[in-house]
């Protein structure tokens, strides 16, 4: 029987005080055990280091096993049931999958997808089919489907898999936890002794397999759930578990919740401004400015916290390192693949040159031949010139533009073939270039483009590989067959002779960090290689696409930073956290996605049958969210696009400032007092009319004064360090100008 019940909170609030409170007594004095189930890790981690600060003064510790999300709740259970571990979420997970779907498929495994056994089934369609299968199993619909075009036999796959390595595919750990915990009379150990879980808010879109879960967890132990007020169904109220009746009083609390006030109302008095962002400025260099004029304020408190919601997914979280760093603020680096590493990122384009459309394009051979990957010039072979011992395989990068401009080479499956019958024609007249340079130039130029495609010989397509067999192999100049280093007989082998051939003195002295990038990545080659050997069979696009797979799974390490005063996060990872000042941006139309996931082989009307990644999912969860973003801090910022008129702002945030009425909106306009000055906006920013009556305040990176004797003055205002330059060097160019300037 399952033990629910459901209370509503404030919007915004993470931990209530009431409950922190409580789990402070919980951690000194040893009372009752209550866990925390947290909406993800980022709210988790600064609660139990909000409390572990209080429990340092107070003289107690904080137990982290009383604090989890769902994934990491899964992990305990796992544990104390004794279940095979997950295998790690990488790359070499894909391939096992698809060495088991692709030889099914070969087997007529797939009809519905896959008639034709004689062609390649690719990555990519192994990819599609476990999107399929994640989704259907995410929203327990798995069998469900009539036309199914081979989700279950997928399913099957992968149980095979397990099977065969005794480990659990992370996709159905909770689905075999489910089943587990359906079978148990008694809860596991990490539940053994608790009075009761208490379900923080979570976004309105969680999954009905996490619901599933749940339900099968309160038949063991209790959980009191807290949600938003608010529509359910338009995703104010955020998930449930059950639609059960609310608690209204204190009577129907469970006896195990702490005794607190019920109510929906905050008490807290919260600040929210308006900034206007105009036509061409950059959000990032505006949330710049607004940090530098707060700590600037004489109220700014150093211990203060700070996030910074960034609806935009699109945007690099890179930049928001880079520009913020430049005013000395400290952003803890989320969570990077291998391939945001620029090392990691040219071998990727390295292994690429020769595939596809744009296979031996001119502007890829000239970045390898200016700026590639780091390789000794012993790679290129250490042979000597069988005519001219000075002469060496290297690339003159005048001849390549000038053969790609004259004969048109733009890339593509031919373009080896044109390269080298471009290269081995015997022309060597030029205006004022010495036949005798020109020789050498051609010849050098045609021997390093036939050994670098020697040497990248299992990575070619077939089309590549056909045009090195022929006849263009003889130098232009000497008419003598060139010496080309060896081919390495597979993928792996050739890892291993990168290994020999990489200059890694010059990665260490350029960028330490890249070398620890690259040597992750070849590890997990070599762990890739020793539990899945059909991997060195690989060649051409299917070796690349392996590769790329490896590196999809691998992330940079970060150092870890659990109490940053300042924060950037996506809308959903800022659910459950507070701060003292949050600053919101990217909340356009452009920038906040609300479309609907791609689910494939479905049609909209089986989705909505089944209740497949709903289609207004994404605009449930933005409602949500940013609603909860509004209600998390003490003072809030909005960077508001509503003044430019291509970039209109979302749906989410439209329906706020329509729900908000025009006297609160007006309110919100009203700037922070650290952007203001004796009434005018501080320098850097500048009053907007947003209407005939009304105006905003908005970042002005630059300003155009005029002086009394009618000139006009370019200021750059903006805080980054390119504007402290332009900013010195229109004052040198003006220094020689005179006359006050105009108020």
């Amino acid at each position: 029987m399952m033990r629910l019940t459901l209370e509503q909170v404030p919007t915004g609030v993470g931990i209530p005080e009431w409950l922190r409170e409580s789990l402070t007594k919980q951690s000194a004095e040893g009372e009752s055990r209550i866990m925390i189930l947290h909406a993800n890790e980022y709210s988790r981690k600064q609660t139990l280091v909000d409390l572990a600060r209080g429990g340092r003064l107070d003289g107690h510790v904080v137990d982290p096993l009383d604090h989890q999300t769902i994934s990491s709740l899964v992990e305990l259970l796992m544990s104390d049931l004794r279940m095979p571990r997950p295998f790690p979420e990488d790359g070499l997970l894909t391939l096992l999958e698809h060495e088991e779907i692709s030889r099914s498929a070969s087997k007529l495994g797939f009809p519905l997808i896959h008639p034709d056994v004689e062609r390649t089934w690719y990555i990519s369609r192994t990819k599609r089919l476990a999107l399929l299968h994640s989704h259907l199993l995410q929203s327990t619909a798995l069998g469900s489907w009539d036309t199914d075009p081979g989700a279950i036999e997928f399913h099957n796959l992968l149980l095979k898999i397990e099977e065969k390595h005794g480990r659990t595919h992370p996709r159905l750990s909770k689905h075999h936890l489910s089943r587990k915990l359906q079978g148990l009379d008694n809860p596991p150990f990490s539940l053994a002794n608790l009075s009761g879980i208490i379900m923080l808010n979570h976004e309105p879109t969680l999954s009905k397999e996490d619901l599933q879960l749940l339900r099968t967890i309160s038949t063991l132990v209790p959980i009191h759930q807290m949600v938003h007020s608010g529509s359910f169904r338009l995703g104010m109220h955020g998930a449930l578990i059950e639609d059960i009746e609310a608690c209204r009083k204190q009577e129907d609390l469970p006896n195990w919740v702490p005794i607190h006030l019920l109510t929906t109302e905050s008490l807290e008095q919260r600040r929210t401004h308006r900034i206007l962002i105009d036509e061409g400025v950059d959000e990032i260099t505006t949330v710049l400015s607004i940090l530098d004029a707060r700590s600037k304020s004489s109220d700014y408190n150093p211990t203060e916290k700070i996030i910074i919601v960034d609806g935009d997914a699109n945007r690099n979280q890179s930049r928001w390192d880079e520009i913020l760093s430049e005013g000395g603020w400290i952003v803890p680096k989320q969570v990077e693949n291998i391939l945001s590493s620029p090392l990691v990122h040219s071998l990727s384009r390295l292994v690429s040159i020769g595939q596809g459309d744009n296979s031996w394009a001119p502007e890829n051979i000239l970045v390898e031949a200016k700026n590639g990957f780091p390789i000794s010039s012993g790679w290129f072979g250490d042979n000597t010139h069988p005519v001219n011992p000075d002469w060496q395989p290297r690339p003159h990068l005048d001849l390549l533009e000038e053969v790609a401009h004259g004969l048109h080479i733009r890339g593509g499956p031919h373009a080896m073939s044109q390269w080298l019958r471009a290269l081995s024609e015997a022309r060597f007249e030029h205006p004022w270039i010495p036949a005798e340079e020109r020789r050498q130039a051609r010849e050098e130029t045609q021997w390093w483009l036939l050994s670098m495609a020697n040497r990248l010989s299992p990575w070619l397509d077939e089309y590549s590989s056909s045009a090195l067999q022929g006849d263009e192999l003889l130098g232009c100049a000497s008419r003598q067959i060139l010496p080309l280093p060896s081919k390495s007989t597979n993928i792996i082998d050739w890892f291993s002779n990168l290994i020999h051939w990489t200059d890694w003195q010059q990665i260490l002295s350029a960028n330490p960090a890249e070398a620890g990038a690259l040597r992750s990545l070849l590890d997990a080659v070599a762990r890739s290689a020793n539990i899945l050997p059909s991997i060195g069979e690989l060649s051409g696009i299917e070796a690349k696409d392996a590769l790329i797979c490896i590196m999809e799974g691998l992330s940079l390490p970060n150092p870890r930073i659990e109490d940053a005063l300042l924060r950037v996060l996506t809308p959903s990872q800022a659910l459950g956290c507070d701060a003292d000042l949050l600053i919101l941006c990217g909340t356009s139309a452009t920038a906040w996605p609300v479309s609907s996931p791609i689910v494939p082989w479905m049609d909209l009307d089986d989705r909505l049958r089944l209740g497949v990644a709903r289609p207004d999912a994404a605009m449930r969860s933005s409602r949500h969210l940013i609603r909860n973003a509004l209600a998390v801090a003490t003072e809030v910022l909005i960077l508001d696009t509503s003044i430019i008129e291509s970039n209109p702002p979302g749906t989410h945030w439209a329906e706020i400032l329509d729900e908000a009425g025009k006297e609160k909106r007006q309110q919100w306009l009203s700037p922070p007092v650290f952007l203001i000055d004796e009434g005018q906006p501080i320098t850097g920013w500048k009053w907007v009319n947003f209407s005939e009556s009304i105006k905003g305040i908005a970042s002005a990176p630059t300003t155009i004064e005029q002086h009394k004797n009618g000139n006009f003055n370019l200021c750059v205002n903006g805080t980054r360090i390119r504007d402290l330059r332009q900013s010195n060097g229109l004052a040198a160019l003006q220094g020689q100008q005179t006359g006050e300037v105009v108020q």
